[in-house]
C-alpha cells in the first residue's frame, strides 16, 4: 500500500467524523400544534450563563405564570424569624515518515479524544449578594441557574428589548428556599423547575432518543463578623440534583408546586419527590446584633411592667429596632451543571483514540517499508 494511500486510510474517516460537529441534529419532531422543532446539541456559540436570586415579589410578578402555559408555580413564603440570640462562634448544621506519520497519528488521537470531550460537558456560573436577611425574614424564595445561546437567546434578534419568554432558554434550572417554620435559619433547597432546550453536551441518538443526564451541584457559603468580631467564612450548604434521563426531543417542563392547605408539594417528572438539606441560611454579623439585643433588653428594663401609653411606644419602637437589626447576610451562591450524553459515545470514542495510540508504532513501521 502507498504512503499516501495508508495515511489516506487511517486518517481521512476519522478526521471527517471529528471534524462533523453540527449544531444540530437532522432529526426533528412535529408538536401538538404541527410546529416543528429541531433538536439541538453542541450548542455553546454566544453562551452566558446566569444565577439569578428571585424575590417573593419577582416570583409572584414574572415566574409565577410565566414559566408553563395555563399553569402556576407556587412557593411557600418565608416566615419571619422568632428572635433568638445567634451563637458566637457558628457550627454547621452539618525517520521524516515516521516522524510525519506519528504526528498525524497524534493528531488523529487528539481530535478523537477531543470530540469525545463534547459528549460530557459543563457551565456553571454565581453570584454574590449582603442582604439574605431583611427586617429578620429571609429575602429571597428561589434561585435560577439559565443558560443562553444564539440559538436561545436572553433577547429577540429583533433588537427590541423585550426579554423572551422563560420557557425559551437553552437551560433553565429554579430551586426554591423552604424555609422551616419553625426556625427559617434552617431551610432545604428544592428544585422545583427543569427545561432544557438545547444541550451543551453533543449527544448521539441511542435507542431511537436523544438523551442526556443533567447534574446540578449547588454550593453556598457565607461570611459575617462574631460577636468576637472575628471574620467568619463557612461552607453552608452544598445539594446535588441529578435527572438521570433527559428527553430532548420532547424537552418536557418538570415542575413542582406548593399547596399550602395540605402543606405538600405535587408536580410532573418527579421534582415533587426531590429535596435536599437540612441546611443553615447565612446568619447576620454577631456583633451588630448584639449590640441591639444588649439595647432592647436595657430598653425593657427602664420600661419594667408599666402599661403606660409612653412605654408601650418605647418598647414597640425598641421591638422594631430589634427586627431592623437582624438584617444582612453576606453569602455566595455557586451551581455547576454537568450535561452527559447518555449514549456510549463517549466510552467508545475513548476506546479508538486508545487503539490508535496503541497502534502508533505498527502504522509507521508499515508507512516506513
Amino acid at each position: 500500500m502507498k504512503k499516501k494511500s495508508l495515511i489516506a486510510y487511517f486518517a481521512l474517516p476519522l478526521l471527517l467524523g471529528c471534524a462533523s460537529s453540527p449544531q444540530t441534529l437532522p432529526r426533528t419532531t412535529t408538536t401538538s400544534s404541527s410546529i416543528k422543532r429541531m433538536i439541538v446539541h453542541d450548542d455553546t456559540r454566544g453562551e452566558r450563563v446566569l444565577v439569578n436570586l428571585i424575590t417573593p415579589a419577582e416570583w409572584n410578578s414574572r415566574y409565577k405564570d410565566g414559566l408553563i402555559e395555563n399553569k402556576s408555580i407556587v412557593l411557600p413564603d418565608p416566615p419571619p424569624l422568632e428572635l433568638v440570640s445567634n451563637d458566637d462562634e457558628f457550627r454547621s448544621l452539618d525517520s521524516i515518515a515516521g516522524a510525519v506519520i506519528g504526528t498525524a497519528v497524534d493528531f488523529i488521537q487528539g481530535q478523537i479524544k477531543k470530540e469525545a470531550a463534547k459528549h460530557e460537558r459543563q457551565f456553571h456560573g454565581m453570584t454574590y449578594a449582603t442582604d439574605f436577611w431583611v427586617d429578620a425574614t429571609p429575602k429571597y424564595v428561589a434561585f435560577e441557574i439559565v443558560r443562553f445561546t444564539d440559538q436561545h437567546p436572553e433577547v429577540p434578534a429583533s433588537g427590541n428589548n423585550e426579554l423572551r419568554p422563560l420557557k425559551d432558554a437553552a437551560y433553565r434550572l429554579i430551586c426554591a428556599f423552604q424555609y422551616s417554620e419553625y426556625d427559617p435559619r434552617i431551610c432545604t433547597i428544592k428544585p422545583v423547575y427543569l427545561k432544557i432546550n438545547s444541550a451543551k453536551a453533543k449527544v448521539t441518538k441511542q435507542g431511537g432518543k436523544y438523551r442526556i443526564e443533567s447534574k446540578a451541584d449547588v454550593f453556598l457559603s457565607g461570611s459575617w463578623i462574631s460577636s468576637t468580631d472575628a471574620f467568619v467564612t463557612q461552607d453552608l450548604a452544598e445539594a446535588g440534583f441529578k435527572q438521570g434521563s433527559y428527553d430532548l426531543e420532547k424537552s418536557q417542563a418538570m415542575y413542582a408546586t406548593w399547596n399550602s392547605s395540605k402543606s405538600t408539594w405535587s408536580g410532573e417528572g418527579g421534582l415533587d419527590k426531590l429535596t435536599y438539606g437540612y441546611f443553615r441560611t447565612p446568619p447576620v454579623s454577631g456583633d451588630r446584633w448584639k449590640a441591639a439585643e444588649v439595647q432592647y433588653k436595657s430598653t425593657l428594663r427602664e420600661i419594667g411592667t408599666s402599661n403606660s401609653t409612653d412605654s408601650i411606644n418605647r418598647r414597640s419602637r425598641a421591638k422594631e429596632q430589634l427586627i431592623a437589626a437582624y438584617s444582612g447576610g453576606a453569602f455566595k451562591l455557586s451551581v455547576v451543571v454537568t450535561e452527559t450524553d447518555k449514549s456510549r459515545a463517549k466510552e467508545t470514542l475513548i476506546k479508538i483514540a486508545d487503539y490508535i495510540g496503541e497502534q502508533k508504532e505498527s502504522i509507521i513501521k508499515a508507512v516506513e517499508k
